[in-house]
């Protein structure tokens, strides 16, 4: 071993002397700790005596004694380690032989001094081993640290022992109360007092009785100290003790607690434990929910009404779900019902609930109980009252009196029920001679309180006869299948039957009266207009006109309510077909129209013709179209007979639409420029809208009409065709999406829309207007104008073979060659009707064959006979009439070939406009996507330059198929403004005036495809009508190009307009240099469309109205274009122009309504029609107009009305041709001339 292991070992026997020195220290401090702490303890308790918590703290006091004395002794000595030095020093202190040897060894052995020798570091501590070898280390540990600690300890320990010899049995009871501080030990005495009830609990208000029972010293007195809260204690002595089994009992009675309190008793030396009285409330209850579930006949949710108490009002079968929140725990709940049956509830926490079934009248007791066991008290009681369900009232509302009736009559009862709870079911019981009958009911509100039901009671199964009496009234039940069901009944009404030959003369009065007060009311309406004429010269008169049209508006809605009466009293008795009900509802309808929106709108428009303005010309002449639409209306609705609407009306409605919808897609795109130019959004986007949907309700109102006619009407294959393509365009839909773009403010989106609606509409007046000759292919017209050719050729060759029968007839004929000739002309009037069905699309051609074949037949009879001169007129008839079908024939295969090369460059224009709108918006796109890169703006500008070249030069080949110059010049005006956009584009301008131009174009493309289209109906319509040379013919000739003018003047006002807002919106209303050139170019448009107008009238010389009409309204183009030189946009200029296209329009529609008559006057009427105008004539009536005004004795005749002496047009054409007289052929074209020159007299 070496030196430095050699002198540790010997301070290691000396630490471990330290470290027992300590424990044994530990150990006393903590034994003289826990003694002291049990005397302590056992003299406060004698003092204070202390309660279950104070015992239970100090037990816990001693128990942590105990663990530190064990930590003290047992661990902390051997966790504290003693340096080694330390030891050394103790050591040399006692042993001096050592100096400091072992001190520097121990050092050295630690740490070695750097630089110091080893041989003498060794050399040390070998000294120190040596000197240190028989010396006891460990005696060197001092002992001084345990004199202290044991001293302590054995003071407490012999104070402790004195206690236990002194007072063992205190001692003793003090050491069970420490160490079971729980228990009910009292402190030791001589009087041991024990105190009943102790700790306790008891209800708050309840009496409690406190006993104090003493043993071993018996005293005569005993005091019971109480206290509340933290409050003084009081004191109480009593003295009357009693003796019982060797203890005496003292008693102190409490009447009522109402609050907690702390009590302990003394006896003579004796003391008890202080104890506790908790007082808690019984239970009680603080809210209550009822849940009624009522009987499922009622059809009513579950109620939960929620409060303090659970009285129960419900009707009877009710299910009550009661459920009470106690103010504390529970342990049981008992429910007494009003029938006294008890029923236990279910408990949940404080909660208790039940259920209850209402039936009675009484009260519901709940009894609560704790989980102390404390009872309610009192128990809460709630009243339950039961409501009966009642019986259903019954009421008849309609008629409510007693009526007459026809025996095939109905009557129509209208009645309501009311029940408390619901009603079930409604009766109807009529008792008729010998009959009683119950027809259940449908109920219009299913099961609620209130109820209402209608029904029709038919008479004519009753088979009633003259003079019977029916008796009627109304039954209900209820639901309640509780104590039900109940039933009610209503007073009891009678219905006389009288004879239906009675009941036919009252509704015959009744139509009488009602055509009556529609004549009244056209004559008053002329009236107005009379009025109307003179407010030219005198502003007043058009407000007196204005008043008197709204009093016959207030008259006219009189007559709607007397015409809806009358119609549910003819109803009523079934003097009504199905036919006759759908035409008076149609004649209310139109009076309800009448009365609320037309003759309003005709007296605000009055009034505007009376307010003195620029405007004021173009108000009156509203005013006065206005007043005398509604004469018209008047008229036709006491003229009509009640069919469905024709085809021209439907049309008519369907053109006028279009135009209002093609005028709103100008304003849109005016806006759109607006937007697009100025920045912003327009203000009137929401006017525009609800326009919009005004449009859209009147569409639809003319699609139902539509079908209406489909369905019925005359001409129903025709409109069937029209009906399923309009249903297959969806317009209503397209106008509403336009309606929600105006509304959102995209106008431009709106306006695409709204042209698409406006071409669907402008298609479906064409298509009905055109009847059969409709065609979608320009190959189908092509394929017809082949067969009629064909077949004129046929008939042509067939009149040269009439010729001769003719001849023939014309010298004596032997009975033999009568006969053969007979037999001839029977073979030629086969071959006749041969070719007459490809006249199918030729009406006027096929009309004048079928004359022709029967004038065949009349020449072939008369020849039958071997009467040759009778057969000699009508072969001469045949011989005519067969060319003039082949000059119809013609004439019809030239308006074919004219309609395929219309459909055809129609086509080819709404393509092109088509394009120049998909260009138009790639141009926008493009200008957004180059933003200011100048190189992507240039190679994007050129692009669409080039592609505008294109559109001008496809548009310059569509226009070589034009035949007519006004067209042209139209398409000439597209063209223009292409080339605008064009230049504008080479200029690398993508901005707004550049896409104004392609729009102008794309515009002016459409209009111009609308003119083709109109070009292309007049054809159609010309065939139809057959008035090939006619007046309304020779319009229908030029009314292609009249449409131009008009579309060509509503492209012009919508430049204007466009012009003007942006005008508007400068402070200075200053024109840009290309505004006023534009201005300039729209001023050459209007001298155009001027001189276009012109030359239309000058092309129908036959037609001098219609001309004359024509020249007024170029006339008065030129104040407009006058103001458009001026570089005049203002708002008169504006009115002035859309004057011109309403003038127009009524010049086109004035013709369609020509043509249209002469369709109908062609076709012959079918012989329901034939019937149904034969039964419903009368002297006086028909188509003329009810209210003519008287004419004077003489007047000179009206140039521009004069036409043959007032002839329709259909006569006059029939007239022309020869077909009233017996002129031949070689002479008809001298007569004609005759006749013309007659009509051009001045």
């Amino acid at each position: 071993m070496t030196a430095p292991a050699l002198a540790l070992a010997g301070l290691a026997r000396a630490r471990l002397r330290v470290r027992w020195h300590r424990a044994l220290a530990g150990a006393a401090t903590g034994t003289g700790a826990l003694a002291t702490l049990a005397m302590v303890g056992f003299h406060l308790d004698r003092a204070l005596a202390f309660d279950a918590r104070a015992r239970g703290l100090w037990l816990a006091l001693m128990i942590a004694t105990i663990l530190v004395t064990v930590a003290l002794a047992g661990v902390a000595p051997f966790l504290r380690r003693v340096p080694d030095s330390t030891l050394a020093i103790w050591a040399e202190r006692r042993y001096p032989v050592l100096g400091e040897r072992l001190l520097s060894a121990v050092e050295l052995a630690a740490d070695p001094v750097a630089g110091a020798s080893p041989a003498l570091a060794d050399a040390v501590m070998r000294d120190a081993v040596r000197t240190a070898a028989d010396l006891d280390l460990a005696c060197a540990v001092p002992r001084r640290q345990l004199r202290i600690p044991t001293a302590f300890a054995l003071v407490a320990i012999v104070a402790l022992t004195a206690h236990i010899l002194l007072a063992p049995d205190a001692f003793r009871t003090w050491i069970s109360r420490a160490l079971f501080p729980a228990a009910d030990i009292p402190i030791w005495a001589a009087a041991h007092i024990r105190v009943e009830p102790g700790d306790a609990t008891m209800a708050r208000g309840d009496a409690a009785t406190l006993r104090v029972i003493v043993r071993g010293y018996l005293p005569d007195t005993a005091q019971v100290a109480m206290r509340s809260g933290s409050g003084p204690w009081e004191r109480r002595v009593l003295s009357d003790g009693a003796d019982r089994d060797g203890a005496r009992v003292f008693v102190l009675s409490l009447p009522a607690v109402l609050d907690g309190f702390e009590y302990y008793a003394r006896a003579h030396d004796g003391r008890s434990n202080t104890y506790r009285i908790r007082v808690e409330d019984r239970p009680l209850v603080q809210g209550a929910s009822v849940t009624l579930t009522y009987p499922a006949y009622m059809g009513k949710p579950p109620a939960t009404r929620q409060g303090s108490g659970a009285d129960i009002l419900a009707p009877v079968g009710t299910i009550a779900d009661i459920r009470v929140d106690a103010n504390k725990e529970l342990a049981v709940a008992t429910m007494t019902a009003p029938d006294g049956e008890r029923t236990d509830w279910r408990v949940e926490g404080a909660s208790a609930s039940g259920r209850l079934r209402v039936m009675r009248d009484g009260f519901l007791t709940v009894a609560l109980k704790d989980t102390r066991g404390f009872g309610s008290r009192p128990d809460a009681r709630y009243a339950v009252r039961s409501i009966p369900d009642r019986a259903p009232s019954v009421r008849i509302t309609v008629p409510a009196r007693d009526l007459e009736r026809s025996p095939i009559g109905s009557v129509r009862i209208e009645g309501f029920a009311t029940d408390d709870y619901g009603v079930g079911s409604m009766s109807l019981v009529a008792n008729s001679p010998g009959r009683t009958a119950a027809t259940p009911l449908k109920l219009a509100d299913g099961s609620a309180p209130t109820v209402r039901s209608a029904a029709i009671l038919n008479l004519a199964p009753l088979r009633l006869k003259d003079g019977d009496v029916v008796r009627y009234h109304l039954e209900a039940r209820d639901r309640d299948d509780v104590s039900g069901p109940h039933t009610g009944r209503s007073a009891e009404y009678r219905i006389r039957i009288i004879s239906l030959t009675e009941m036919q003369e009252r509704a015959d009065a009744d139509t009488k009266r009602e055509i009556e007060a529609l004549r009244r009311l056209a004559a008053q309406q002329k009236t107005v207009e009379d009025i109307l004429r003179k407010a030219g010269d005198t502003p007043s008169a058009a407000r007196v006109a204005a008043d008197r049209q709204r009093s016959v508006a207030q008259q006219t809605a009189a007559l709607r309510s007397q015409v809806a009466q009358a119609t549910e009293r003819m109803r009523e008795n079934g003097l009504l077909s199905d036919q006759d009900t759908a035409d008076r509802a149609s004649l209310s309808a139109a009076l309800e129209q009448l009365a609320r929106a037309t003759m309003p709108q005709a007296a605000a428009a009055m009034d505007a013709a009376a307010q003195p303005s620029s405007a004021r010309n173009a108000a009156l002449e509203r005013a006065s179209t206005e007043a005398r639409d509604i004469r018209r209306e008047l008229e036709r609705l006491a003229n009509s007979s009640g069919p469905a609407a024709s085809a021209s009306e439907l049309a008519r409605a369907a053109a006028q639409l279009a135009r209002e919808q093609a005028a709103m897609a100008d304003v849109s795109e005016a806006r759109a420029d607006f937007q697009d130019s100025m920045g912003g959004r327009p203000g009137d986007l929401p006017q525009l809208a609800a326009r919009q949907a005004k449009l859209q309700e009147q569409t639809r109102a003319l699609a139902a009409r539509l079908d209406a006619a489909a369905r019925s009407g005359s001409d129903a294959p025709a409109v069937r065709q029209a009906q399923r393509d309009f249903s297959g365009a969806d317009v209503p839909s397209k106008q509403a999406e336009a309606g929600r773009q105006l509304s959102a403010g995209r106008p431009a989106d709106a306006a695409k829309l709204q042209r698409e609606s406006a071409a669907a509409l402008r298609r479906l007046a064409s298509s009905l207007l055109s009847g059969q000759q409709s065609a979608n292919d320009p190959a189908a017209y092509e394929s017809r104008a082949e067969a009629l050719r064909k077949a004129a050729d046929q008939l042509g060759d067939l009149a040269n073979r009439q010729r001769a029968i003719q001849q023939a007839a014309d010298r004596n004929l032997s009975p033999e060659e009568s006969a053969r000739t007979a037999s001839d002309e029977r073979a030629l009037q086969s071959a006749l009707n041969g070719v007459m069905p490809a006249l199918a699309s030729a009406p006027a051609a096929e009309d004048t064959a079928r004359r022709a074949s029967a004038s065949m037949g009349k020449a072939a009879d008369a020849l039958a006979s071997n009467n040759p001169k009778q057969a000699s007129q009508p072969a001469r008839q045949g011989t005519r009439e067969l060319l003039q079908a082949a000059m119809e024939a013609n004439e019809a295969a030239s308006l074919f070939e004219r309609q395929a090369d219309a459909l055809q460059a129609q086509r080819e224009i709404e393509a092109l406009a088509r394009d120049q709108r998909a260009l138009r918006d790639r141009t926008q796109s493009a200008e957004k996507q180059a933003g200011k890169d100048d190189k992507l703006i240039r190679e994007r500008s050129e692009a669409l330059a080039r592609d505008q070249e294109q559109i001008i030069g496809r548009t310059h080949k569509s226009l070589e198929s034009v035949d007519s110059g006004t067209l042209k010049w139209i398409g000439g005006q597209a063209t223009r403004r292409m080339e605008s956009a064009r230049s504008g584009l080479w200029q690398r301008d993508m901005g707004p005036t550049t896409r104004r131009y392609q729009t102008q174009a794309a515009q002016t493309l459409e209009r111009l495809a609308a003119s083709l289209e109109q070009q292309r109906l007049a054809a159609a319509m010309q065939i139809e009508a057959g008035t090939r040379g006619s007046p309304e013919s020779q319009m229908a000739d030029v009314s292609g190009d009249v449409r131009a003018v008009r579309e060509m003047q509503a492209q012009i006002r919508a430049e204007t307009g466009q012009i003007e807002d942006r005008r508007a919106q400068r402070p200075d209303r200053v024109l840009s240099e290309q505004e006023k050139r534009d201005l300039s170019g729209l001023g050459d448009a209007e001298r155009e469309a001027q001189d276009r107008l012109r030359e239309a009238a000058d092309r129908t010389r036959e037609a001098v109205g219609d001309a004359e009409e024509m020249r007024g309204i170029s006339q008065q183009m030129t104040p407009i274009r006058e103001a458009l030189y001026r570089q005049d946009s203002s708002r008169a200029n504006l009115e002035r122009q859309a004057a011109i296209i309403a003038a127009l329009d009524r010049v086109l529609d004035q013709n369609r309504e020509e043509l249209a008559s002469s369709q109908k006057r062609l076709a012959p009427a079918s012989s329901g029609q034939q019937q149904r105008q034969t039964a419903r004539s009368t002297p006086g009536t028909g188509n003329a107009p009810l209210v003519q005004a008287a004419p004077p004795s003489f007047r000179a005749p009206d140039p521009a009305r004069f036409r043959f002496g007032g002839l329709s047009a259909r006569e006059q054409q029939l007239l022309q041709s020869g077909k009233l007289d017996k002129v031949p052929p070689e002479y008809r074209d001298l007569v004609s001339r005759y006749y013309r020159a007659l009509s051009e007299r001045r």
